[in-house]
């Protein structure tokens, strides 16, 4: 076998190579558009069961009474960061890794004017813009969960007996 042929065989196998890092980025890509797309579902219905859930009145631990609008979102708040922590520390550290895979192979053939594909993605959206964009989608909804958190405890507040006791009376039509 000579150089030219095996020049050839290289380059077909890097042409493949480079076939299966697209789809393993698009894979990946996929697999987090789904994931955060459900992240979002569930966090807008806690909010939305929260919004409903501030009719009633508390629940009751061993530790005293809580209103339900402050359990419900707790648990959509940490829902969220254990879902930032598996997003960003995980799938997304897969999509980095197959896009270090075939931007190499982009080096390799950046003089011969081939491939380049995610070399120029990865130029056009750096790292740390694509980093900062995965944080805020996960910051946003956090902040707002913690912001409806604390206006329930500072506005709402516990009830007291007299309060629950009057709202009795006014829901039974007694004044």
């Amino acid at each position: 076998m000579n150089d030219v042929e095996e020049k050839g065989r290289d380059v077909k196998n890097d042409l493949e190579l480079y076939k299966i890092g697209i789809e393993a980025q698009m894979h990946f890509n996929e697999l987090l558009i789904r994931s955060r797309t459900t992240v979002i579902t569930i966090a807008m219905g806690v909010m939305g069961a929260t919004v409903i859930a501030l009719r009633e009145l508390n629940v009751y631990f061993c530790w005293g009474r809580v209103h339900i609008g402050v359990v419900i979102p707790l648990m959509g708040l940490v829902f969220l960061i254990g879902q930032f922590i598996i997003d960003f520390f995980y799938y997304f550290r897969l999509l980095l890794g197959a896009v270090d895979f075939t931007e190499a192979l982009d080096r390799r053939y950046a003089d011969k004017g081939g491939l380049g594909l995610t070399s120029a993605i990865v130029k056009t959206v750096s790292r740390s813009r694509a980093k900062l964009v995965l944080a805020m989608f996960y910051i946003i909804p956090m902040v707002l969960a913690v912001v409806l958190i604390l206006f329930i405890v500072l506005c709402m507040g516990p009830r007291s007996a007299a309060q629950e006791a009057m709202t009795c009376v006014t829901e039974s039509g007694l004044r």
